[in-house]
């Protein structure tokens, strides 16, 4: 979780309301499964390992 805070927050309280929060964290996970190629996944980004694996 500390990782999540981290990439949310860089040291800053930018969100003010709830609904800020639940954007961000929304598009972390967004970012985190899809654009976030992997050198260990084949180059791949994690949607796209599942996808070929299946």
């Amino acid at each position: 979780m500390e990782i999540v805070e981290d990439a949310l927050a860089n040291g800053k309280n930018d969100h003010e309301t709830f609904e800020d929060l639940s954007t961000a964290i929304d598009k972390y996970i967004y970012f985190y499964n899809h654009d976030r190629y992997q050198e260990r996944l084949n180059g791949l980004n994690p949607i796209e390992y599942r996808a070929k694996a299946v």
